[in-house]
C-alpha cells in the first residue's frame, strides 16, 4: 500500500517537505459460539500514517 511508496521530498526552498509513508496492519479476533460450535473470526485492517517534516523541522503525523 503506502509502505514506502510515498517516502521522498516534495516542493523546492522553503516548502521543501520530506515524507515517510507506513502501512498500519492490525487483526482483530473473535470467537462466536453457536448450537453448531464455536466460529474463530479473524479481520485484518490496514491503514496509512503518513509522516512530514517541514523545513523549519516539525514533524506532523497524518492518518
Amino acid at each position: 500500500m503506502a509502505s514506502s511508496m510515498v517516502n521522498g521530498v516534495v516542493g523546492q526552498g522553503v516548502h521543501l517537505h520530506a515524507l515517510q509513508g507506513l502501512e498500519i496492519v492490525t487483526v482483530d479476533h473473535e470467537k462466536e459460539e453457536s448450537e453448531n460450535g464455536v466460529m474463530h473470526i479473524s479481520r485484518t485492517k490496514r491503514s496509512v500514517s503518513i509522516k512530514v517534516l517541514t523545513p523549519e523541522g516539525e514533524v506532523y503525523k497524518l492518518q
